[in-house]
């Protein structure tokens, strides 16, 4: 489950607590009033015995947890188990490692299964031996308070009795307390969730971009260099490729133009300008990002595009038809993400995008799902908007050669470094079909 999930649960505890409080409260009350000397008695076994029972149930719930956690895995297991089914027929040695995996998750969660009963028994009885051991010390000592004539035999007994109203409602306290206590990690992540600083967002408005410059830009990470001494530009009514082997820098290309990414050496300007000097919501408004792996909502499919701001419905029609989205008759069609493939998923994001009439376009492998002839028909329907004026430029990531037909400029990075750049002639070869990946 996810951490949202186990503190959602925190909502049933506060109830929970205020019935057992109140049920000590009732149980004090009531033994007071049948004997004070007992009481007292009663009152000195207490801490010995809320150490015992909070000792158990700790371990109980940190056991009750561990089986809930081996669960989960195994019910992983199990869905991609049947996911894979289709799969292994490609793939022969997909089921028997699925399988084993599964058999290894499932000893373990049994292994936690019986820890789990172990415990829940030892709790179970140790409360009730307790019990009895409080009951038999509080007789012994009615027994001397009777020959003192401190109370009376009729009390004792019923003391004895009541006591499980004091003791019953302080081992579950003692057993909630212990379950908050797994709660604290879940509860920590949220709270570091919620009290992220919020990113600074000062500076002049950009109110458009007719060109953007990498000059020698650095982008380090936690000690590691991702890009090293990039310079790049990138001019309205142009279309760009940025291609090389995967993992070794053009994500983080895209980040740093959008300042997701801020350089430690090197400058970024936008129109010739530092682009520090421009509120980060205001270039990220003019130069829109789209990656890999889009968010597509359980919504409509005008929902998905419009996101809630108001969208002429003209409009979302000419995006979803740059965006070769044929796939859905009907705006009010509500989809379901998980029966769309995921070129369909990045043909919706581009039309989402479009909508927003961006300066500039950054596309991570958006495309990449597609079809080759589908893709051919988006960089059509892109290039005729740019010569339209109704859309600055495009940057495009992608291994395809053939989607250079589309592109002016070439960029070919590796291990974060430029190491090309020229016309799409100067970088392939004209028999070329596939970048190496």
């Amino acid at each position: 489950m996810s951490d949202l999930n186990q503190v959602s649960q925190l909502g049933a505890f506060p109830a929970s607590l205020g019935i057992q409080v109140a049920r000590v409260v009732v149980g004090f009350v009531l033994l007071y009033v049948l004997s004070l000397q007992l009481l007292l008695v009663a009152l000195a076994l207490l801490p010995v015995y809320y150490v015992v029972t909070r000792f158990s149930s700790e371990r109980l719930a940190r056991v009750s947890q561990f089986e809930r956690q081996a669960f989960a895995q195994l019910s992983t297991s199990f869905r991609e188990l049947v996911e894979g089914l289709l799969h292994a027929k490609t793939f022969p040695s997909l089921r028997s490692y699925l399988t084993s995996v599964m058999d290894r998750r499932l000893g373990a969660w049994r292994a936690r299964l019986r820890s789990f009963f172990f415990y829940d028994v030892f709790f179970k009885q140790s409360f009730h031996g307790l019990y009895r051991l409080v009951r038999l010390v509080i007789l012994i000592a009615g027994g001397f308070f009777v020959v003192e004539g401190l109370t009376s035999i009729g009390s004792v007994i019923a003391f004895s009795s009541a006591v499980y109203n004091l003791l019953e409602p302080v081992t579950n306290l003692s057993y909630t307390f212990a379950a908050l206590s797994k709660f604290h990690p879940y509860v920590k992540r949220v709270e570091e969730v919620l009290n992220l600083e919020p990113e600074k967002d000062e500076g002049e408005e950009l109110e458009r971009v007719d060109s953007i410059e990498l000059d020698d830009v650095v982008i380090e990470v936690s000690g590691r260099r991702l890009l090293s001494g990039v310079s790049m530009r990138v001019e309205r009514g142009r279309v760009y490729a940025v291609m090389g082997p995967t993992g070794l820098g053009k994500t983080t290309l895209l980040l740093t133009i959008i300042r997701f990414r801020e350089p430690v050496e090197g400058e970024v300007r936008i129109n010739g300008v530092d682009y520090r000097r421009f509120r980060v919501s205001s270039i990220r408004s003019r130069v829109v990002y789209l990656p890999q792996a889009p968010l597509i909502l359980k919504a409509s499919l005008w929902e998905n595009v419009a996101l809630g701001a108001p969208i002429r419905r003209e409009k979302i029609e000419k995006a979803l038809r740059i965006a070769k989205v044929d796939f859905v008759h009907d705006l009010d069609e509500e989809l379901d993400p998980q029966r769309l493939s995921d070129g369909q998923k990045q043909r919706i994001a581009l039309a989402r995008a479009l909508i927003l009439e961006p300066d500039v376009l950054l596309l991570d492998e958006d495309l990449n799902a597609v079809d080759e002839r589908t893709e051919a028909e988006i960089m059509e329907e892109l290039r005729r908007e740019i010569e339209r004026g109704e859309l600055g430029a495009v940057v495009v990531v992608t291994h395809r050669a053939s989607t250079l037909k589309y592109v002016d400029h070439v960029y070919v990075l590796e291990r974060g470094k430029l190491v090309r750049e020229g016309a799409p002639n100067q970088i392939l070869p004209p028999q070329t079909h596939e970048i190496n990946t």
